[in-house]
């Protein structure tokens, strides 16, 4: 049974470019639908159309008389409570409205593991059709029965979970491409045609030695096979015009040649300590860091990750033990909400504020899928995740080489986070990261420190 169903839909917000052209799309009862692309391109505004929040600027969308919406915003704030407290919160509120259709604006941001997987079991026990952006791909393989694609203004659907239609789209894209270069095969061999005939025209034209009544007669021959060669060429231009594949800036090898190669040892921390109001948070921590480590931290939302690398990068002092950096080290660390950027400066401007160099500025925001054009626009035009972005090529444009990330994965599209690990994997340096992106710890981790329990205890896994 349909709950809704949109029809050629569009919408732009004032001066800037359409984020939905044409939409054609419907929602049935207890559908699971995975919302994606990249950031910016307008995923939470089609959510914000399916609410009525919005109105489309062409187009209709229709809903079923008497439908109970009910949503998840990712700006919805509670007081005094943690990301992953408040994102559960609403969680169970929407789980517990009764509502025909749940609208989920990255309902896994800021949730721990334990919290993920409650989410994947409670989400199928409801009845209510579902849309769900997340960029966790572990989240949309679990979830999703079908999958919509917002992306430069187009929207595609595609049936199964998130590994599936990234299989479906590669099949896809390898077939346009290979249909665009048949039809450059299939012009320039037109095009040789035509300057044959042309060549075969100019010959007949010429009226032989001796004859001195028939220019018309060879004239008309020519034109015969002009008119071929026009013909041709008109088939060449068509087969020209077929519009290339789109192409994205694949992560190129990287020579991170301005940070400084640090000591073998990077760091020694002995029994360190930290409250909160009285209240630990860890305590009799030890870690030991050397040149080379990708060290994710894990633990349970409250259990100090975000503390523990604000510790280290001298934002917090601990309140007891021992921090022995080694030679060289310099550290540059990302919160979870990003640095502090000026807003009224653009990425491209914040970027060369640091190292000024144009090429690789754009090449690392560009490998990261952020369009060339928004290089230009100010912070505060840009969406959470392009924030995110300019934040981290600060830091790798930086002469740092010990870099502290907490939850650089936030508001990522999946493209980019398999980018971002691309080049993360490139840094010469060391890295210590806390995030909730079961993939991403998967890929970049050598090695997971576990913080202590209230006992005290800690453990460490070294990935074989």
């Amino acid at each position: 049974m349909s709950l809704l169903n949109a029809s050629g839909i569009s919408f732009s917000y004032t001066g800037a470019r359409p984020l939905l052209c044409g939409a054609t799309f419907s929602l049935h009862a207890g559908d699971r639908v995975g919302l994606t692309g990249p950031n910016g391109a307008g995923k939470s505004t089609l959510l914000r159309l399916l609410s009525c929040d919005l109105t489309p600027d062409a187009g209709a969308l229709v809903r079923r008389r008497g439908l109970h919406v009910e949503a998840l915003w990712q700006e919805h704030a509670a007081a005094h409570v943690s990301g992953g407290e408040r994102v559960r919160r609403e969680l169970e509120r929407c789980l517990a409205s009764g509502a025909d259709v749940l609208l989920l604006d990255e309902p896994t941001s800021h949730l721990d593991i334990e919290a993920l997987e409650w989410l994947e079991q409670a989400l199928p026990r409801s009845p209510a059709a579902m849309v769900a952006v997340s960029h966790d791909r572990t989240f949309l393989n679990r979830f999703a029965r079908r999958i919509w694609l917002v992306e430069r203004g187009a929207f595609r659907e595609y049936a199964g979970n998130y590994d599936e239609y990234r299989e479906r789209r590669r099949s896809e894209e390898s077939r346009h491409w290979s249909e665009w270069e048949a039809a450059q095969r299939l012009a320039g061999a037109a095009q040789r045609a035509v300057e044959r005939r042309q060549t075969v025209a100019a010959r007949v034209r010429r009226t032989p030695a001796g004859v001195r009544h028939g220019q018309d007669h060879y004239e008309r021959k020519a034109g015969k096979v002009m008119r071929t060669a026009r013909l041709l060429h008109e088939r060449a231009e068509e087969a020209k015009a077929a519009p290339k594949p789109w192409e994205e800036t694949p992560v190129p090898v990287f020579d991170f040649t301005w940070p400084p190669r640090s000591g073998n040892v990077v760091l020694r921390a002995s029994d360190l300590s930290f409250s909160y109001e009285g209240r630990p948070v860890w305590r009799g921590l030890d870690l030991a860091l050397r040149r080379g480590d990708r060290v994710a931290l894990a633990g349970a939302n409250g259990a100090g990750k975000t503390t523990l690398l604000r510790v280290l990068a001298g934002e917090l002092p601990p309140e007891t033990g021992r921090l022995e950096w080694g030679a060289r080290v310099r550290a540059g660390y990302l919160s979870q909400h990003g640095e502090d950027l000026d807003a009224r400066s653009t990425a491209l401007e914040l970027c060369r504020a640091v190292r000024d160099d144009e090429t690789w500025i754009r090449t690392l925001l560009g490998c990261w899928k952020m369009p060339a054009e928004r290089v230009h626009r100010p912070a505060s035009a840009l969406s959470a995740g392009e924030r995110t972005k300019v934040a981290l090529a600060r830091l790798l444009l930086s002469e740092v080489n010990l870099l502290l990330l907490d939850e650089p994965a936030n508001h990522l599209e999946i493209e980019s986070v398999e980018a971002l690990a691309a080049t993360l994997e490139q840094f010469p340096g060391t890295l210590v990261f806390a995030t909730h992106d079961r993939w991403l710890a998967a890929r970049l981790a050598t090695r997971t420190v576990a913080l202590p329990d209230e006992a005290g205890r800690t453990s460490s896994r070294t990935r074989r």
